[in-house]
């Protein structure tokens, strides 16, 4: 059973670690639920299981950084997803790549162009609704604090290497 603070990482399992059933059978995914956010923390939506928590809507992406430019881009992407969070969104969270080379799979590296001075930053942001979503993007888009923090900062941000998209919910347990 998932605990509230529960998430899943995609990855091969460590010991104690609790595999998905398809990722014992040896399928595609290999499962490994960790707590990204701490015991006294809470994953948004998740403590409430009624069918209205199906409703929120998450923006997922993936990008690469350079090694060189990871403190610099984390002081940045850190006050930014401030921004993201005054202008209403229910949570902000990014990740960085560690196991990504699962076998069978197309890994993150070669489906953003990796290269060895990179790391891949994986995230996502939640929202109450797609309605939601757009609206603080526009915020956000229009916010002259991240245009300021983007300009100012030597992170090496390409837009054109992110894949990006909105996702409504399918299954959530």
């Amino acid at each position: 059973m998932l605990a509230p603070t529960d998430a899943i990482r995609i990855g091969r399992a460590t010991e104690g670690e609790i595999q998905s059933p398809l990722a014992k059978a040896g399928g595609f995914a290999y499962a490994i639920i960790q707590d990204p956010v701490g015991a006294s923390g809470s994953f948004p939506g998740t403590s409430d299981r009624t069918p209205s928590s199906m409703t929120h809507y998450v923006d997922g992406f993936a990008f690469p950084v350079l090694r060189a430019h990871l403190d610099e881009y984390e002081r940045v992407a850190s006050l930014i997803a401030g921004v993201w969070k005054e202008h209403g969104a229910l949570d902000y969270a990014e990740w960085l790549g560690d196991d990504l080379n699962v076998e069978g799979t197309r890994p993150f590296t070669d489906a953003l162009g990796v290269t060895e001075d990179e790391v891949v930053v994986f995230g996502w942001i939640t929202f109450e609704s797609r309605e939601a979503r757009d609206r603080i993007h526009n915020k956000v888009a229009t916010d002259p604090r991240v245009t300021e923090w983007m300009e100012s900062a030597d992170i090496g941000f390409d837009p054109s290497r992110m894949a990006y998209g909105g996702f409504k919910p399918l299954i959530r347990r």
